[in-house]
């Protein structure tokens, strides 16, 4: 097996038309299974006679169902993409499904939880830091039957949609753009559209749309240079569960598309204040874990040696 992240592709068949159908195959299960659910939800409620539960026409949205309903049916959607995505990956282009996350033979949880701890003690440095300095913009919100209600879904479910979306954006989308061009800068700059597009469609991006593009433009920029970097994808799975397992059950915020019994909420979403924050974090990251790297820590999970030098 190649000892190249970019050069797995080649494990399977690479003609154009199977990306193409694979993409298609997978943007319809995805969109979907949510519709389905959300439907299924509006019916339901219409059924029992619930007049609160309807859908807003001007954004789609099932409004006035419980959180934990919403919840799951905003996830649902996840598990059908990483489903379809295992079919397409197996049945279309005929290579495993690990082919989109390392090139060993097994998944270095090591390197994972690494992405992970880290990322979570910048996010709770920061959260720290601007508690500091508006402390009036957080309030407990911590309902303790709701909240244990909530705890082992959340623990289930997102590992799951944050799994998938990097299945598709760093490993499946990655790889096909691969074959195209190895430029770094190119690569991450046509995933970070292709990451920024669908949560354009968050309800957080009313706060402001032009630093909340930017943010969603520059996460899924960071998460490929990671991805190019280390030369896996351990790295940026743990980072996507930490941020979304935080904002869920650490400290949500005012218009998250996700509602979630969180211990703390914050009630403002300072859209600028998010982007610096992330950038500088994303750096402290990326110098630590990688440029940097503490014993134990490996670029090249096949031990190998580094990338190509045009990936660097």
């Amino acid at each position: 097996m190649s000892s190249d992240f970019l050069e797995l592709v080649r494990l399977g068949k690479t003609q154009w038309w199977r990306f193409l159908l694979g993409i298609l195959i997978v943007l319809v299960s995805w969109v979907g299974a949510g519709v389905a659910w959300g439907m299924a939800v509006v019916l339901f409620a219409i059924w029992t006679g619930n007049p609160q539960v309807h859908i807003d026409p001007t954004t789609g949205a099932v409004e006035g169902v419980d959180p934990f309903v919403s919840y799951l049916m905003l996830n649902f959607g996840h598990v059908a993409l990483m489903i379809a995505l295992f079919l397409v990956v197996r049945g279309l282009h005929r290579r495993p499904l690990l082919s989109l996350v390392t090139a060993a033979d097994r998944v270095d949880w090591k390197r994972v939880w690494q992405g992970f701890g880290w990322w979570s003690l910048l996010l709770c440095v920061a959260t720290l830091v601007d508690y500091a300095l508006h402390p009036s913009a957080y309030q407990v919100s911590l309902k303790l039957e709701r909240f244990f209600l909530f705890l082992p879904v959340v623990l289930i479910v997102t590992p799951i949609q944050t799994s998938a979306e990097e299945l598709l954006c760093r490993g499946y989308l990655l790889q096909g753009f691969g074959l195209l061009t190895r430029n770094r800068w190119i690569l991450a700059g046509i995933v970070g559209i292709l990451f920024m597009l669908p949560h354009l469609g968050n309800p957080e991006v009313v706060t402001g749309f032009w630093p909340m593009a930017a943010y969603y433009f520059g996460v899924g920029v960071f998460l490929t240079l990671v991805t190019l970097k280390s030369n896996s994808l351990e790295l940026a799975l743990g980072v996507h569960a930490a941020t979304c397992l935080f904002n869920a059950v650490i400290c949500n915020y005012a218009h998250s598309v996700l509602e979630t019994e969180s211990i703390f909420f914050t009630t403002v979403l300072e859209p600028y204040s998010n982007l610096v924050t992330f950038v500088v974090i994303a750096v402290v990251f990326y110098w630590v874990l990688l440029v940097q790297p503490k014993p134990g820590v490996t670029e090249d999970p096949s031990g190998s040696g580094d990338l190509p030098t045009d990936l660097l």
